[in-house]
């Protein structure tokens, strides 16, 4: 005797970049063990009429039609169309709940063609911090341009507190994720500010820097804080930023490249490279440090118990990669493997006084930058 199909998972309604590929999936439980026929349905009018899909059809988009997890290679032009799996099992039939297949063309489906650099600044009143951006080298960006989706991350010692969140440009920041106390980075505590959804006006142009948002800190100033980028402890996600350029032809999309301004976030040092605000822009200044192409940033420096690395991002990470800390006499006080997303080191040992670190690929020296400890 056939018995009816019960579906332990319907397949998901999904929204998907027209440049991707999808597949849907359905899980069912067959009691009676009995062997089943399945194929998978199409409908493109709202569920009004429904076509059986053929393997391979429509030039090879539709895949493993009759199997449990349908593969499209394509989306591009099934926008809104409606994907149903149905199941037989003698004279009786399942059908699966209908999912709705949206492709989209937003920004986030385009490959960045430019790209812009962050930091996180103290504010003069050494109370507060904005997080600014700037176009990196080989973008230059029109002023008629947006925020797409934000998620920026930010370090420091353990005990810092912040408050009045506020948005300068480029949409609505709010405070996100935080971990506090995470083993794997003692004495450090992480803290998430993310993006808003809307209409996320920036106006960045050439040589000026944007304030996105900033905040204030209750209490003493923190031993450490900093922005973080790629390197960023498990369960709090990397940061990120995009944007599209709408002056340019074709439009530019553009996305975060790298951290600049080592040292500006220092907070008992008053905060060095200190950022301006001409004009009637509340997030723009035509002063800022350019980071110098080739070197290493450095976090925080001068530094205490440890050191925060970035490599810039034309760097060379194939082969055997070492940092190694030089004394001013030339002798070599650390040697270690160097990670080419970045890294936070331990200096323990260090005596108070000036460093020279090193990055070197297959033992020959790439890059050189001096540091502080104190």
């Amino acid at each position: 005797v056939s018995q009816p199909l019960t579906f332990l998972r319907q397949p998901a309604d999904a929204t998907v970049c027209f440049n991707e590929d999808h597949t849907f999936t359905v899980a069912f439980g067959n009691a009676a063990g009995a062997d089943v026929e399945m194929f998978w349905t199409m409908s493109t009018d709202g569920g009004e009429s429904w076509q059986i899909l053929e393997e391979n059809g429509s030039g090879g988009i539709f895949q493993n039609v009759h199997t449990p997890a349908l593969y499209l290679s394509e989306v591009e032009g099934l926008d809104g169309a409606l994907f149903q799996l149905v199941v037989m099992n003698g004279p009786c039939a399942g059908l699966s709940q209908p999912a709705l297949l949206s492709v989209v063309h937003s920004p986030q489906c385009y490959p960045p063609t430019g790209f812009v650099d962050f930091k996180l600044q103290l504010r003069p009143d050494g109370e507060s911090w904005g997080v600014w951006i700037k176009a990196a080298d080989g973008f230059d960006p029109t002023g008629y341009n947006f925020a797409t989706s934000g998620h920026i991350v930010i370090a420091a010692t353990s005990g810092f507190a912040y408050y009045d969140v506020q948005s300068h440009a480029g949409g609505t920041w709010k405070p996100g994720k935080y971990l506090l106390n995470v083993p794997e980075t003692p004495g450090l505590s992480w803290y998430a500010f993310d993006l808003e959804p809307g209409t996320n006006e920036l106006y960045l142009e050439p040589g000026n820097e944007i304030m996105l948002f900033s905040f204030r800190r209750q209490g003493d100033c923190p031993d450490e804080i900093f922005l973080a980028h790629t390197l960023v402890p498990e369960g709090m996600e990397p940061a990120s930023f995009t944007g599209i350029d709408l002056g340019t032809s074709p439009h530019t999309v553009f996305a975060l490249n790298e951290v600049y301004g080592p040292g500006a976030a220092d907070c008992k040092g008053g905060g060095q490279n200190l950022a301006t605000n001409p004009g009637n822009n509340p997030g723009s200044s035509a002063l800022f440090e350019s980071p110098t192409p080739g070197k290493m940033l450095l976090s925080p420096n001068p530094a205490t118990d440890r050191l925060h690395i970035s490599l810039p991002s034309d760097t060379s990470r194939e082969g055997s990669l070492t940092h190694s800390i030089y004394s001013t006499s030339g002798a070599v006080v650390k040697n270690f493997a160097a990670n080419p997303h970045g890294q936070i080191i331990p200096l323990d040992g260090l005596p108070a006084g000036l460093y020279f670190i090193t990055y070197e690929v297959n033992g020959k020296i790439i890059n050189r930058q001096k540091f502080v400890v104190k």
